[in-house]
């Protein structure tokens, strides 16, 4: 049958079949509350029960095209997708009336294949990068995956921050960077940013990233590390995507501040008391040719007897 006699539930039904019959499959047509205002993907609670996590966690999106989106919220006492499945949406374009096929690949990942209602704008939607150009999404929006990375920054990259005027190691320490984090960090910054701003914000992060990397325990303070934070924290707000290095100073803090317990505690069974600082100073007096205490020492009968006996062996 022409394809284009097919309903849309027909389609998708053909695509359905054809995928593992071993993974879990949903397939939904899109409702105006799921492609616009709210933005809530709900998911059939017997879905959810028999496939999904137990608790909240994120989920990748992963669409056709091999195409990543992070960190879309899975909230499980309401069975469905938040948080991030707006950016998904909007980049694909959906509309009312379109089917959405779920092939959970594993518990915190789907693959997402889409049928259109209307045929003729099938192939129409915008490239993903291409969406970025036109519409910065909010900080709470997923990153764009970067698949390859070479050592040399590929055409794609350079054009994506030709406004930006980093220094060229700056910019080849970036880019090595989004690669080992696998997103362009910048991508989903708030709008009306100014490229100065930007500028900067690459350009501390860097920074950051590079102090990360040479940490030594010995050489970095528990204030240098909050520092960081702060900054990367501020950065987060407006969208930059630096949760992983977040995490990372997280944990550094943690083992400092175990580190420097642990030297307050040295130090502190190493002190010498009151009790110890008399008996030191007895001592010292005993043996000494003074005969009159150190002043603050009172000393007992028996102390006395002991330094006289000293005394008369000396004589």
């Amino acid at each position: 049958m022409d394809e284009a006699m097919l309903s849309v539930e027909e389609r998708a039904e053909k695509i359905r079949s054809s995928l593992d019959p071993n993974t879990a499959i949903l397939v939904r047509i899109m409702q105006t509350s799921q492609i616009s205002n709210g933005f809530w993907m709900g998911i059939p609670k017997g879905f959810c029960v028999a496939n999904m996590s137990k608790a909240d966690n994120f989920m990748t999106l992963v669409d056709e095209q091999g195409l990543q989106f992070n960190k879309v919220t899975y909230l499980a006492r309401k069975n469905g997708l938040s948080g991030g499945w707006k950016w998904f949406s909007e980049a694909h374009q959906l509309r009312k009336g379109d089917a959405v096929i779920f092939q959970l690949i594993n518990i915190k990942t789907f693959k997402i294949y889409i049928v259109r209602k209307d045929i003729a704008a099938v192939g129409t939607s915008l490239k993903p990068a291409e969406n970025l150009a036109k519409k910065r999404p909010r900080s709470t929006a997923p990153s764009v995956v970067v698949q390859d990375c070479d050592e040399v920054e590929d055409s794609e990259f350079l054009t994506d921050i030709k406004n930006y005027a980093l220094p060229e190691h700056i910019r080849s320490n970036y880019y090595r960077l989004c690669c080992r984090h696998k997103s362009y960090l910048h991508a989903n910054l708030v709008p009306d940013l100014d490229c100065n701003s930007v500028t900067s914000m690459i350009s501390e992060t860097v920074k950051i990233a590079e102090a990360i990397m040479s940490f030594r325990i010995c050489n970095t303070s528990v204030d240098e590390l909050a520092d960081w934070k702060m900054i990367l924290e501020e950065f987060a707000q407006l969208g930059m995507n630096v949760a992983v290095m977040i995490s990372r100073l997280d944990e550094m803090l943690e083992l400092s501040e175990r580190v420097a317990d642990s030297k307050r505690y040295g130090e502190f069974v190493s002190k010498p008391t009151k009790a110890k600082k008399k008996k030191s100073i007895l001592l010292k007096w005993r043996f000494s040719s003074l005969k009159v205490p150190p002043k603050g020492l009172s000393l007992s009968s028996e102390h006395s007897k002991q330094r006289s006996q000293i005394i008369l062996k000396r004589q």
